[in-house]
């Protein structure tokens, strides 16, 4: 017997069903639990992809975050650079902050 969910028809690892949920003899096809879900509707499983939403937008905030903090280096560099100082650093703060602007349009992609 499979178990899932009579409400949203999830399926639910168990060997011991509460009476709460539905259960099926239809095995499951097999499916990565990282990525997907395996929910029964209309008498046969359906896989699902998962949605990583709540993790895309954690993960394009933390880029973002790390964005405003090196553009921040950078005034300061530039400051630096205008009052003679050496232009090493303002280089490879714009080389770091043009790479975390491409990683940031794939994670939005």
């Amino acid at each position: 017997m499979y178990t899932y969910s009579p409400h949203t028809g999830e399926l639910i690892s168990t060997d011991n069903p509460a009476s709460w949920m539905q259960t099926t003899h239809i095995a499951p096809p097999v499916f990565d639990t990282s990525t997907e879900g395996c929910f029964f509707r209309d008498g046969a499983w359906v896989i699902v992809p998962a949605d990583n939403s709540a993790e895309k937008e954690a993960a394009i905030e933390v880029i973002k975050g790390r964005i405003v903090t090196l553009e921040q280096s950078q005034s300061r560099a530039v400051r630096d650079v205008l009052l003679g100082g050496p232009t090493d650093r303002l280089a490879a703060l714009e080389a770091q902050i043009t790479a975390l602007r491409a990683e940031l349009v794939k994670a939005i992609a």
